[in-house]
């Protein structure tokens, strides 16, 4: 386990039997590594018009992770607005709730994750194909994680997908419409 201290003891025993007192080493701290990359850092959606029936192309970020944890890690998201323009006008965020993703219908800025086994409770997201609504409340939605205990080899390059998608309605008034999303990712030693 990381963050804890090692000590290795040892004694001899020579031919002739005689056994030697125990030594015992001053102790040996594993140190906690954690590594994280988000790319890429930004996207810009398309323009949503006629032509594109008021939907954007999808827009994905991998999130890739190496640490060596003893209980893994998970990755959390929030925005910080929602979708707005200079001026106020905004995009909401998609109405199915993180608890409760569902198939793409309707409007909003939503999202989807590649992890089919967040905190264990199933492939909640199907595989990606089922969305919800960003949360503007900290410290976000877990989007992402790995909790199974790690002994031995660290976690190294693990990678996650989220994909995000933006939809409104064909009277949503032009405009450069802009939000910042934080990814947080939290070792679990």
């Amino acid at each position: 386990r990381t963050s804890m201290m090692y000590y290795v003891s040892v004694r001899a025993i020579d031919n002739a039997g005689n056994t030697s007192a125990v030594v015992t080493s001053n102790g040996q701290l594993v140190a906690p590594t954690l590594t994280v990359s988000v790319a890429p850092g930004s996207f810009t959606f398309d323009g949503l018009n006629v032509g594109n029936a008021f939907t954007s192309t999808t827009r994905s970020v991998v999130v890739t992770t190496s640490l060596n944890a003893y209980n893994g890690y998970v990755v959390r998201q929030f925005a910080t607005s929602a979708l707005a323009t200079p001026t106020g006008q905004t995009v909401p965020f998609y109405a199915a709730p993180y608890t409760a993703p569902t198939t793409w219908s309707g409007t909003g800025f939503g999202y989807t994750t590649s992890d089919t086994t967040i905190q264990g409770s199933g492939d909640v997201f199907a595989a990606g194909t089922k969305y919800a609504g960003l949360t503007l409340t900290q410290p976000g939605d877990i989007v992402a994680d790995h909790t199974p205990s790690i002994s031995g080899t660290a976690i190294s390059n693990e990678t996650f997908t989220l994909t995000y998608k933006v939809a409104v309605p064909n009277n949503q008034p032009a405009g450069a419409y802009a939000a910042s999303i934080i990814l947080n990712v939290s070792a679990i030693y």
